[in-house]
C-alpha cells in the first residue's frame, strides 16, 4: 500500500513539474518586460554621484623685490625764487629698489643726482654749476595688478634733496612727489618702466647740529621723467 501510495505522489509531481516550470518562466519574462518594455533601449539606471562644491582657489601674492636702473631729466619751473630763474634743469642717473606689498601695492626707494645747467639767457652760458641729489620713498598704486604685462599706476611719496652749487652753500631739505607712470613686462623676470613726477620741497643751509641759522633757502617745483628696466628676484 504505501509502495503504491509512493509511486502515485512521484507520478503527480512528475505531471505538475512542466507546468510549475512555465509558470516560473513566464513570471520572470513579465518581470523583465515590466522593466525593459519591448521595442525601448535597454538601459540600467544609474546612480547620480554626490555632487562637490568646487573650492574657490585663494589667490596669495608672492613676495617679489626688483632692482632697477634707468635715465632721467627734470625741468625747473619758473617762480619767483632765483634758483628757479637761473637753473633750467637737467638729467642724469635713476636709481631704485622695491617690493610688491599686495597685488595693488608696492613699496619703493629711490635715488637720482642729476647735474643742473643755467638758463643761457640768463648768464650767457649753459654751464653745469650746481648737482641736484634726491633719496626718497614712495608707493605705487595699481588700479589693476602689477603683474601684468602692462600696469598703469599711481605713485606718490616723499623725500630729501640736496641742491649743491659750486662756490656756494649747498641747500638741503624735503618735500613730496606725485605722479604716474606704466610698466611694462618683458618676461617673468624684467620689465620697462616709465614715470613722470612733480616734485616740490624746501631747501635751506641751515645746520641744526651745529646751530646755524639758514642765511639762504629756496622753495624749488620741478618735473622730472624718466626710464628705467628693473630686474625682479
Amino acid at each position: 500500500m504505501k509502495k503504491q501510495l509512493l509511486l502515485w505522489v512521484g507520478a503527480l509531481t512528475m505531471a505538475l513539474m512542466p507546468s510549475l516550470l512555465f509558470a516560473e518562466s513566464n513570471e520572470g519574462l513579465m518581470q523583465i518586460n515590466a522593466e525593459h518594455p519591448t521595442g525601448f533601449e535597454h538601459r540600467h539606471k544609474r546612480a547620480k554621484p554626490p555632487t562637490r562644491r568646487a573650492k574657490k582657489p585663494v589667490r596669495v601674492a608672492a613676495p617679489q623685490v626688483y632692482f632697477g636702473i634707468g635715465g632721467m631729466g627734470n625741468y625747473m619751473v619758473q617762480t619767483d625764487e632765483d634758483l628757479s630763474r637761473i637753473y633750467k634743469g637737467g638729467g642724469g642717473i635713476d636709481l631704485m629698489i622695491g617690493a610688491t606689498l599686495s597685488p595693488h601695492l608696492v613699496g619703493e626707494v629711490s635715488y637720482f643726482a642729476a647735474p643742473q645747467k643755467t638758463d643761457p639767457e640768463l648768464t650767457g652760458s649753459a654751464d653745469v654749476t650746481a648737482l641736484l641729489m634726491s633719496v626718497g620713498v614712495d608707493m605705487k598704486i595699481y588700479p589693476t595688478t602689477a603683474n601684468v604685462p602692462i600696469a598703469p599706476f599711481v605713485q606718490i611719496g616723499a623725500g630729501g634733496y640736496i641742491f649743491h652749487e659750486i662756490d656756494a652753500d649747498s641747500l638741503a631739505g624735503g618735500g613730496f612727489r606725485v605722479g604716474g607712470g606704466v610698466d611694462v613686462g618683458l618676461g617673468p623676470f624684467m620689465k620697462f618702466s616709465f614715470l613722470m613726477l612733480y616734485h616740490g620741497f624746501y631747501m635751506d643751509n641751515s645746520d641744526e647740529e651745529f646751530g646755524i641759522a639758514a642765511t639762504d633757502s629756496a622753495y624749488l617745483n620741478i618735473v622730472t621723467g624718466s626710464a628705467s628696466v628693473q630686474f625682479l628676484f
